[in-house]
């Protein structure tokens, strides 16, 4: 059901964007219909969110849902484009009537879903209601059994210590210990271990193995709490045995694969406390359910480190038996392809140990790793990771699905990520929130899911970059597909984003397009292709060979829906057109060239306020005047360069006015008319970069007393002068500091300073440096990263890392 709510959810924020034009078009549509559409598809969404896979009716419905939004959506598409395209090039009568006819013969076949929709209901509640609370029968209970054997467990052993140690330790109260992490990573297995570990098994008075899984019902985990000869007892007196059993006794009780905490939420009530170390060790999948469920910090299982891998792999293959030195190498190829997920090492150790053991067989299957872990196990393999997707939210889903666009191994931006679902319709609105933000929550819940796994996090905590496991990515490209979600770079593809590549048949249509006269007669593969064009939320194109930069006034007018444009490439100067101003929609500006605004038209009603943008870069000689930081009251990322030598000038730019863009978090300035005196920044900023700067660094206390400044970067000619002084009180929430080819000598500092600081980066000849122990004593301080720097430098650094191990802070990484 994922790509009926995608398509109906693109398809309301086509209304939605169609009703509130961009770029100062009138889309001509009736109101009526456009509101009967809206109330159709609103009743869907609340339908697949309530109904989604509770029986094969609401599922086939679904597909017929999606379908009749698609063919909505692409009908109006046609309308808008042929709309907006057809001042510029030939494109024939514009049949009003006939758009008309065709979205009302849509509305008619979502009048009929709905009927069907509103049946469907009926039949699945009252399903529910017939099976509610069904009556308790003296039915035989068949227990399961506790398990007694040890899995292979390899790269766990530190792991299990800690988790038996927490099991057994000096603590009297009742503890809940979560085990967490992606599916197949081995969570069953750790917990197998240390449930059969001889300590364990000594320590405890009555231990009890229940899964849980997807599905379960409070009277199963109860019964199997229980001992035998329960007969016909309600849910309260089989607990109020259990307590009785339990009561007085060290338990410990392993529940495995658990997924909410509702079950918990009663079941708790029937397990006392004796104030003995009793236990609850439970291994879920979901960060959520374990900080919900224990009273402990939730150990997070990590994907095997490469040598871990191997020696998992090995021991699979060859058990007490020697590695031939010849399979070695491609052995430990084929560890690694499996990207520590000890689910797919266990499938392909045991086709390893079946084959013949040969360099060119064993390359053959490092050839084809992935295929050969779908083919050799794939009910077992896919059963394990597919219950992670089928228990996600319906609205996390089309976001889930969307990451089998990206290729295997890729570090994905989560900036850009963000701005892909926002422009695809993902998202469904939430009151007060932007639609980024809205989006960073999906994101973290995937992750918390496990789903989608952090490579690396920002100074603020965020997840910076991203990716998924190789297998988890086959699900989602198999799901897509199984779906019809999957979407294509293409111009004729149903999706919003498109990024140009230089030697692609739709970069060549593109600037075809660009390039062609208004009275152009175009032929009809191209007017097909740029109806999709003139659709695209997001457009990403590079700058090469000048084309953009000359033909850059006819993008602009076709682009009516436009949220994130961003080229890259040559560094030349781009003057956009007046109508930037009108282009409500935007949301991203990411150029890197020099742009220049254009001046807001005075007193024109055409002139709008750009609530939505939030960032804006590079702009050359960027005015901040009232007429234009009125109109861009949201931003949140600004970059501006200066070009002019005449520092008398700086007033002019009226850099003082930047205190009123108070949601702005990130700035980067460059240029010598950029000077202390002239400007005031926001209390909202969080990052600031600055280079080849009129700032001297005696002025520096006036960023120094920024309140949520966690980033300055400081970079070539970024700040004057030979000395700079920081005394207690300045930078208290600066995480990273970047100084780099800057003439700075002298650096002092007092007792107390960067309290906050985690990241240092140096690239500069300072001859005096402050004292060693002022930073060995920040706690959080975990890198210095140096580059060209001197002898005495170096020395510095070392010094702070011996300090801080010698103060029991722990280490810091050295770079240079």
């Amino acid at each position: 059901m994922a790509s009926s709510y995608a398509a109906v959810l693109s398809l309301l924020q086509l209304l939605q964007d169609i009703q509130r034009p961009s770029g100062g078009w009138n889309i001509c549509l009736d109101e009526l219909q456009i509101q009967l559409l809206r109330d159709r598809l609103s009743y869907f969404m609340a339908f697949l969110e309530d109904f989604h896979g509770k029986s094969e009716a609401a599922d086939a419905l679904a597909t017929q849902i999606m379908d009749a939004s698609r063919a909505a959506q692409g009908i109006i598409n046609s309308f808008v484009s042929v709309h907006v395209l057809r001042r510029h090039i030939n494109l024939g009568v514009l049949d009003l009537p006939s758009y008309a006819r065709d979205i009302q013969a849509i509305i008619q076949k979502m009048d009929v879903l709905r009927e069907r929709a509103l049946e469907v209901r009926d039949e699945i509640v009252a399903v529910d209601l017939k099976s509610f609370n069904p009556p308790i029968v003296a039915a035989a209970h068949s227990r399961q059994a506790a398990p007694t054997a040890k899995n292979p467990m390899v790269g766990l052993d530190d792991a299990l210590v800690q988790i038996r140690d927490k099991l057994t330790g000096s603590g009297s109260k009742l503890e809940t210990i979560p085990i967490v992490g992606m599916g197949g990573i081995g969570k069953t297995t750790l917990a197998l271990n240390v449930y059969n570990n001889d300590w364990v098994v000594e320590h405890f008075d009555i231990r009890v193995w229940i899964t849980i899984s997807q599905t379960y019902t409070l009277r199963e985990i109860l019964l199997e709490l229980s001992e035998s000869g329960i007969g016909e007892k309600s849910e309260e007196e089989i607990g109020e045995l259990v307590y009785k059993r339990l009561f007085g006794r060290r338990y410990l009780i392993v529940l495995d694969d658990v997924w909410n905490i509702e079950a918990w939420n009663v079941l708790r009530r029937f397990l006392p406390d004796n104030g003995n170390g009793s236990r609850v060790l439970l291994t879920t999948r979901l960060v959520g359910v374990a900080d919900d469920f224990g009273s402990d910090i939730p150990y997070a299982m990590k994907l095997l480190e490469e040598d871990k891998s191997w020696d998992m792999l090995r021991d699979m293959v060859f058990s007490e038996e020697v590695c031939p030195i010849e399979l070695e190498e491609i052995g430990k190829k084929i560890a690694t392809g499996c990207r520590g997920l000890p689910l797919a090492i266990a499938v392909i150790g045991g086709v390893l140990r079946r084959s013949e053991k040969t360099f060119e067989s064993w390359d053959q299957v490092a050839e084809n790793l992935n295929a050969i872990v779908t083919w050799e196990n794939e009910e077992h393999c896919f059963k394990i990771l597919r219950m992670s997707y089928t228990c996600l939210p319906l609205h996390l889903k089309p976001c889930f699905l969307y990451v089998s666009r990206f290729r295997e191994d890729q570090k994905i931006k989560v900036s850009e990520l963000i701005k892909f679902w926002v422009a695809e319709g993902f998202l469904r609105p939430i009151n007060g929130k932007i639609l980024e933000d809205v989006a960073r929550e999906y994101l973290d819940h995937l992750i918390d899911r496990n789903l989608i796994l952090v490579h690396e996090r920002g100074v603020s905590g965020k997840a910076k970059y991203c990716g998924v496991h190789d297998l988890v990515r086959d699900l989602s490209l198999k799901e897509a597909r199984k779906e019809n979600f999957i979407l294509v770079e293409k111009l004729s593809s149903n999706s919003s984003v498109f990024v140009w590549k230089l030697r692609s048949e739709d970069g060549r249509l593109l600037s075809k397009l660009l390039s062609s006269q208004a009275s152009y007669k175009l032929n009809n593969n191209l007017v097909e292709s740029i109806v999709h064009l003139v659709q695209f939320r997001y457009l990403s194109v590079p700058n090469h060979t000048n084309w953009l930069v000359e033909k850059k006034p006819k993008m602009l007018p076709f682009l009516w829906n436009l949220q994130t444009i961003s080229i890259h490439g040559i560094r030349t100067k781009i003057t956009i057109p007046s109508m930037f101003w009108t282009m409500t929609q935007l949301r991203h500006i990411n150029i890197i060239s020099y742009i220049v605004l254009p001046e807001p038209p005075p007193n024109s009603q055409s002139c709008c306020t750009l609530e939505n943008l939030q960032s804006l870069f590079y702009v050359k000689d960027f005015k901040c005047s009232e007429e234009i930081y009125s109109r861009i009251p949201n931003v949140k990322k600004l970059r501006v360069e200066y070009f002019s030598q005449d520092v008398e000038e700086g007033p002019y730019y009226s850099l003082s006015n930047l205190v009123h863009l108070c949601r702005l978090e990130s700035l980067d300035l460059y240029g010598m008319m950029v000077s202390i005196k002239d400007i005031s920044f926001p209390h909202s900023l969080r990052k600031l970069s600055i280079g080849n700067t009129n700032i001297w660094w005696c002025e520096m206390v006036s960023i120094g007393s920024l309140p949520n400044l966690e980033i300055l970067v400081i970079r070539e000619d970024g700040v004057k002068g030979l000395e700079w002084n920081v005394t207690e009180g300045e930078f208290v929430r600066l995480k990273r500091l970047d100084v780099c080819l800057v003439d700075l000598k002298y650096w002092k500092t007092e007792e107390g300073s960067f309290p906050s600081l985690e990241e240092l980066e140096l690239w500069s000849m300072l001859e005096e440096l402050p004292d060693p122990l002022d930073f060995a004593d920040i706690p959080k301080l975990r890198s210095i990263k140096l580059i060209a720097c001197s002898e005495s430098i170096e020395s510095w650094a070392k010094q702070i890392k011996e300090e801080r191990e010698e103060l029991g802070y722990g280490s810091i990484q050295l770079f240079d």
